[in-house]
């Protein structure tokens, strides 16, 4: 497969413009330390520590313990599967089902991120979210993307990092409107409100530190998402 043609698959599979640089290397060149992957692949060091391990997350580059640690793509055949694998999860998952209660309980950062393409796939008008961190889940990215292309209004307010400066552009590729604030925002306040009616609120990280412990509040209720509106728009306002 040609340079510019995988480049363009894996920013397609959500990978952002550095990450698909990275992978791209690695690749071509095989494994190789973070220093020679910075620059063989032309990018900041700092910047390339952040992207490595967003690669390793994802399952798109795995490390060798060897001193100094050394990093190696997965063969191009695993890429298919892992984009299939994700598609599988998603479609095992069901919506939230609401019966007496307006509130539903889940545990865990996998279940926000399983949830958020499933519930994105079911709205109509808008989705506002408030979030510490900006991933390019390759799912998550597909339902954004399709939300847009059916007339949802889309906003994200997002931490400023190195990270999140990389995943911006992704996310706004796509036509999702993105921002990113300083840590004047409380950094653990996470949410998102889906047709002003479902909210989601995630109590994580600095607050929470184990992933597995990451407690969701889902609520439907009108009154709970104007709420949330009103504070995203007021911290929307104030970026530029």
């Amino acid at each position: 497969m040609g340079v510019t043609i995988l480049s363009n698959v894996l920013q397609r599979l959500g990978l952002g413009v550095n990450e698909s640089k990275i992978y791209v290397f690695l690749y071509s060149g095989g494994q190789s330390t973070a220093s020679q992957v910075a620059k063989g692949a032309a990018i900041p060091r700092t910047k390339c520590y952040v992207c490595l391990r967003s690669l390793v997350g994802k399952g798109f580059v795995f490390e060798i313990p060897s001193k100094p640690k050394e990093f190696k793509s997965v063969p191009i055949e695993t890429l298919q599967s892992i984009v299939i694998d994700q598609n599988k999860r998603l479609s095992q998952v069901k919506p939230l089902e609401f019966t007496a209660s307006p509130v539903f309980l889940t545990l865990g950062q996998k279940n926000v991120m399983r949830l958020f393409p499933v519930e994105t796939s079911k709205c109509k008008t808008e989705i506002i979210s408030l979030v510490r961190g900006l991933k390019n889940y390759p799912v998550s990215l597909n339902k954004a993307k399709r939300a847009v292309e059916r007339g949802v209004d889309m906003k994200i307010l997002s931490l400023r990092r190195a990270d999140t400066l990389e995943t911006a552009k992704t996310w706004r590729s796509i036509g999702v409107r993105v921002k990113l604030y300083k840590k004047e925002v409380p950094e653990g306040l996470r949410f998102t409100v889906f047709d002003g009616n479902l909210c989601r609120i995630t109590l994580g990280r600095p607050q929470v530190s184990d992933l597995d412990s990451y407690t969701t509040i889902w609520i439907k209720s009108k009154p709970v998402a104007a709420m949330l509106r009103e504070y995203f728009y007021a911290k929307w306002k104030e970026i530029n």
